[in-house]
């Protein structure tokens, strides 16, 4: 069955996994081997396991299309790199070019080698090499595979490095063109500015230098004077400690080859999140409290203090790293309300203990908070709690009943009883219930595997899944101030994420009665247009409980948090009784 809504598709795979056939096979031989592993310690769970890793990728793949790799594997290599990149086939088609390639050259779809700038005597030749590589002919007497050419636009000489490449996926042999030539990536100038503390036009200056122009081109291209052109070099040169431009270029081509794409990308990412001005905590907002069992929890704490009268106090439970985010306009709002956040890191995350049992528990969590509350001096708190930081803010409820006022849950991960509980959602949410419904063995298997896989995807696996599955979110993902964040994250659920998310979904055999017997009210609430929660169940809690209720907000999908920022607020503050 296909849902249409706002012009987007959102396909219903439910019959594949709540029916017998592929998916219930491969968790009834999971669980199978699991017999086996299960006595092993944790650390050789992964070997034992190994045959069924790739199966449960393929498994992700089927039932969310849209985590299928945006790249290639052979894009993939290309753009790993800094130098100038071909992949040509035996017929000299270039079938795939990295960003330099494709700027260097000014390289169109569907390009040959006879469109690089080359005579016909170098292209002939080039070709022939090619050919000579893919077909296995390469008779080439000689230990250097590297090329001499010449520019016919700059009549600079191009060199270029010959690699065979083996094109599993599209069953053929290609020629990889190596040149000598580096683009200027774009992780540079944030590592640039954040060592040395350049400014944006001086890493623009280095940037046209790095190039091959000279003062006055970039003079030209800055539409600006050489004298102010030499007034930046020599600034340049003071900042770098460097002498010349000879040696400010070699710092600078040094440090652009220490880091391949991805890597040099997350640094960049993680320097901006740091330094953004316009989201909450900041990094000073931070502390660690060392707390009395042993262990320490890693919190933060903004919003209104130091001069402005602290009227109630919201206790932030949050569902990933990076996810005790706060823009700046929600923050100045509840400021100006009087309002104080405070975002515990869970446990697995930042520099909160991990406990030796089950990761992340919450009920064992739950006195943590309690003497992180004690130590702040809060006495009555509203609870905010974005998806799984439900299962967080039930648990410290329960522990502290007289504390708390009610809970706001943004997009809830809810608990659910049966398979009818999950209409409504995507396939990769789908995975997690259905396993701890029917297979909660096999749950911590699938956790790993599956955050694993997510968290190789990158940021542009991460627009196209917003793209699909709550459209309403791409715009506010993709701000200048919100993707760094978002991709700052990525390795933490690569490294750890799946310690504290693990925790959330398997850490009992049953979290019902948290939801059930609340102490205190529960408000869910959900965007109209997210596909990432078990709608059904949301809409059957609220049914059933008296204490529970369901809100929709229009317009939103599932940062309807951070879209409705005015909306939360208000109700926060209803709950503390604030005017």
């Amino acid at each position: 069955m296909v849902i249409k809504k706002n012009d987007f598709e959102f396909t219903k795979i439910y019959e594949l996994v709540s029916e017998p056939g592929e998916y219930d096979d491969f968790m009834r031989a999971l669980l199978d081997k699991w017999g086996i592993a299960d006595q092993q310690e944790e650390e050789n769970v992964p070997e034992a396991l190994d045959p069924h890793w790739g199966k449960a990728s393929s498994l992700v793949d089927k039932v969310t299309p849209w985590r299928l790799e945006t790249e290639t594997e052979l894009e993939k290599y290309l753009s790993s790199k800094l130098h100038m990149m071909l992949a040509v086939d035996i017929d000299g088609n270039i079938v795939a070019a990295n960003a330099a390639a494709r700027s260097l050259y000014d390289l169109t779809f569907q390009a040959h080698i006879n469109d690089l700038p080359l005579s016909v005597a170098d292209a002939n030749k080039l070709a022939d090499q090619v050919e000579d590589i893919v077909s296995g002919k390469n008779g080439r007497n000689h230990p250097n595979n590297i090329s001499r050419f010449q520019n016919q636009q700059t009549k600079k000489p191009i060199l270029f490095k010959f690699e065979e490449y083996d094109d599993t996926e599209n069953d053929r042999k290609l020629t990889v063109l190596v040149s000598n030539e580096i683009y200027w990536p774009q992780h540079l100038g944030v590592i640039l500015q954040d060592l040395f503390d350049l400014t944006h036009a001086e890493i623009d200056v280095i940037r046209l230098m790095m190039g091959g122009a000279r003062v006055d081109d970039i003079a030209e291209k800055r539409s600006t004077s050489s004298a102010t052109v030499r007034s930046q070099l020599k600034s340049i040169f003071a900042k770098t400690e460097t002498p010349s431009q000879l040696e400010c270029l070699r710092l600078v081509i040094g440090l652009a080859l220490m880091h391949e794409r991805d890597e040099g990308n997350l640094i960049a990412a993680r320097i901006q999140a740091g330094t953004e001005t316009t989201h909450y905590p900041r990094e000073s907002q931070r502390q660690v409290l060392k707390l009395s069992n042993g262990r320490q929890i890693d919190y933060s704490v903004f919003g209104a203090k130091n001069g402005r009268k602290l009227k109630g106090s919201v206790l932030f439970f949050h569902d990933q790293a990076f996810g005790d985010t706060w823009f700046k306009e929600a923050v100045v709002a509840a400021t100006r309300a009087g309002l104080q956040i405070i975002a515990p890191l869970r446990p697995g995350f930042g520099r909160t203990t991990i406990y030796d049992g089950p990761a992340s528990d919450p009920l064992a969590f739950a006195p943590d908070v309690k003497e992180l509350l004690d130590h702040l001096e809060v006495k009555k708190a509203a609870v905010m709690a974005v998806r799984s930081g439900l299962v967080h803010a039930l648990a410290a409820a329960d522990l502290m009943p007289d504390r708390f006022t009610k809970i706001t849950a943004a997009t809830p991960m809810l608990p659910v009883l049966c398979d009818g509980d999950l209409e409504g959602t995507n396939g990769y949410n789908l995975l997690i219930p259905k396993t701890r419904l029917h297979y909660p063995k096999a749950l911590r298997f699938l956790c790993k595997a599956g955050f694993a896989f997510v968290s190789a995807k990158g940021p542009a696996a991460f627009a196209k899944a917003v793209v699909r599955d709550s459209p309403k979110d791409y715009e506010w993902v993709c701000r200048a101030e919100n993707l760094p964040l978002i991709i700052a994250g990525l390795p933490v659920h690569r490294e750890q994420g799946y310690l504290g998310n693990y925790g959330d979904i398997a850490y009992a055999d049953d979290w019902t009665p948290l939801l059930t017997k609340s102490p205190i009210p529960v408000r869910m609430v959900i965007g109209e247009d997210d596909r990432n929660v078990q709608w059904a169940a949301a809409r059957r809690w609220a049914s059933e409980l008296d204490h529970a209720e369901l809100h929709v907000l229009p317009d939103s999908g599932h940062f309807t948090y951070h879209q409705h920022p005015g909306q939360f607020l208000d109700w926060l503050k209803e709950d503390l009784k604030i005017d």
